[in-house]
């Protein structure tokens, strides 16, 4: 999509790219692509580039033969301008991908056992993040070097050549036994069942990675979820570490307790966006301020003194029933089983918020989604405002 202005003003569909999609600027997928890949289950659009996440895709060939056992992919496109015009798949990063531009994930080709290949749905794609020439890729069901820890979940970081996706590398992982020199093992953070890399969001040095499946510190809150924040040395991912931790319980540090906020299976962290000293948080379900609307969805919004994750900071809330300070209350908008922050991301002064399960305007078409589109006066999210809607029924305004 394409708006005319930064306040969403003149929405149009440019552009789409999928199975038999031809015509304009459209690209068809339809020799790339199989049923069952959940191809769009993530996007990262800068610039020109973009990377989409099919975390269903069973490899080259469908080498992974049904939707459990597939490892998931990341298909990369570039465009001639900002107007989406003459998209080109680039590469696509997956199992046993070896054409030109892609890269082979089935093999053990970093760390002694490598990124497992077969057998475990490991969802890679599910989460990722493209900033300049590097790409973040969440794999919630990542069982860790020795596979034997179910869902931990990890991060694989990858960069680039150049910005049309040249010579793709894996320079180092998060998650469960990765210790190689641009690795970090999180076996004593994270557990099993987590999900990490459910979600991603990687700006210069600085990432921001959800695990929804997180029970806060002491597994004291079953689902609630959290998000971890890692800084590196440099924007070649050197020296990853851990610099602070939101979610029920955490305390100490930069970390930031939510106990009071958050409650058993919000899924805080299915998805997170982080621009700057800024950060959103979907938390998919989420049923309101005082359980009002039952897994309506919700987004959170902070805020942070300095790029280190300094005096983090909850700023808003944008949710059924949720009033005062810079909240936005959306109990008039938002319906039962929305899940409001299925995905965010955070631009400026505005944010997009899918809402998957969104039935269109009058609920009158089931399922069909939706993305809400906000904008607030300041980088401090003051007077949050919605500007407008795109899904199945929404006319008027923008």
């Amino acid at each position: 999509f394409e708006f005319s202005d930064l306040s969403f003003s003149n929405p149009t569909l440019s552009a789409t790219l999928g199975a038999g999609y031809t015509g304009g600027n459209n690209l068809d997928l339809s020799g790339v692509l199989d049923a069952g890949d959940g191809f769009g289950s993530s996007v990262s659009l800068e610039g020109t580039k973009l990377a989409v996440g099919a975390s269903s895709d069973d490899g080259y060939n469908n080498v992974n033969t049904n939707n459990w056992s597939s490892t998931g992919a990341v298909y990369l496109f570039s465009f001639d301008d900002l107007s989406f015009s003459n998209p080109i798949h680039r590469g696509t990063i997956g199992d046993s991908y070896t054409g030109a531009g892609d890269f082979d994930i089935s093999v053990p080709f970093y760390s002694p056992t490598g990124i497992y290949g077969a057998g475990y749905g490991y969802g890679f794609g599910l989460g990722l993040a493209l900033d300049g020439n590097r790409l973040a890729v969440g794999m919630p069901w990542d069982y860790g070097t020795a596979n034997d820890q179910p869902d931990f979940g990890a991060v694989h970081l990858f960069s680039f050549d150049d910005a049309i996706f040249s010579n793709p590398s894996l320079i180092g992982s998060i998650g469960h036994g990765y210790t190689d020199i641009y690795s970090l093992d999180v076996s004593n953070v994270l557990d099993t069942n987590d999900f990490s890399g459910s979600s991603v969001s990687l700006d210069g040095t600085q990432l921001a990675v959800g695990a929804y499946g997180d029970d806060g510190a002491g597994n004291g809150l079953s689902g609630s979820g959290a998000v971890y924040l890692f800084e590196f040395s440099d924007l070649s991912f050197s020296n990853p570490t851990l610099s602070a931790t939101i979610g029920a319980g955490y305390t100490g540090g930069n970390n930031l307790d939510l106990s009071a906020v958050l409650d058993v299976s919000d899924f805080f962290g299915y998805s997170v966006s982080l621009d700057s000293t800024r950060l959103a948080v979907g938390a998919i379900f989420d049923d309101g301020a005082g359980n009002s609307l039952s897994a309506s969805g919700a987004v959170y919004l902070f805020e942070f003194s300095g790029l280190s994750f300094s005096n983090p900071t909850l700023s808003a809330t944008i949710g059924a029933g949720y009033t005062g300070g810079n909240n936005l209350d959306l109990s008039g908008i938002l319906d039962f089983d929305d899940r409001l922050g299925y995905s965010v991301s955070l631009d400026g002064n505005r944010l997009a918020a899918g809402a998957v399960i969104d039935d269109g305007m009058g609920n009158g078409l089931f399922n069909s989604g939706a993305v809400y589109l906000f904008e607030f006066s300041d980088l401090s999210f003051s007077n949050p405002t919605l500007s407008a809607t795109l899904g199945a029924g929404y006319t008027g305004g923008n």
